[in-house]
This record gives C-alpha cells, structure tokens and sequence, in this order.
C-alpha cells in the first residue's frame, strides 16, 4: 500500500539510502495524490503527511530549495483544510510552519 511505501520511505532515510528514499517518498505522494482525484479529504491530507516527510528528508541531505518547497505544499493542503478540522490540522500546521523557521 502507499502508507507502506511512504513507511519504507522513512526506513529508508534514517539508514541512510537517500536515493531509495527518495524515490518512495515520490512514489508515495504521486499515488495518493492520484486517490486524491476522487476522494481528496481522504487523500490529500496524506500528500501533505509525506510531503512533510520528504520536506524533513531534503533538509537533512542539505537540499534546502527542495526541502522548502516541499514544506510550502504541505502547509498549503494542511491549511485548506485546518477550516474544516482545526484540531486535527492546526498541528501540523504548527510543525511544518516550525520546520520552515529552522530551515538553513
């Protein structure tokens, strides 16, 4: 499944394969985003979850441009729709709002 792939994803990263990592998060962004098409509450929240992850990702390989864009799409699915769900999204607002600060 995607969450799977998005899991091994992060495996992946913390043992160090980058390319492999890599890979899987995009993999894992470009199949919940394509479930996003019919079912994007469902979905798109995900895409932000990984997009979030391969953002966390990209700062640690020192990849700052992709590590911020990645960030700046999450925050932009998180909060279309922190209006619908606050509780459940402000939160993680609140962390990729952080990361961004804390990018270098």
């Amino acid at each position: 499944s995607d969450l799977t792939l998005s899991d091994l994803a992060n495996i992946d990263a913390k043992l160090g394969r980058a390319e492999t990592a890599q890979k899987g998060y995009k993999e894992a962004i470009e199949n919940f985003r394509d479930l996003g098409r019919t079912d994007s509450a469902q979905y798109m929240p995900l895409v932000a979850d990984v997009l979030s992850n391969l953002g966390w990702f990209n700062a640690q390989q020192k990849r700052t441009v992709e590590a911020r864009q990645n960030y700046e799409d999450a925050l932009s699915i998180y909060e279309g729709y922190a209006s619908l769900n606050p509780a459940k999204f402000n939160p993680s607002i609140s962390r990729v709002r952080n990361a961004l600060d804390h990018l270098q």
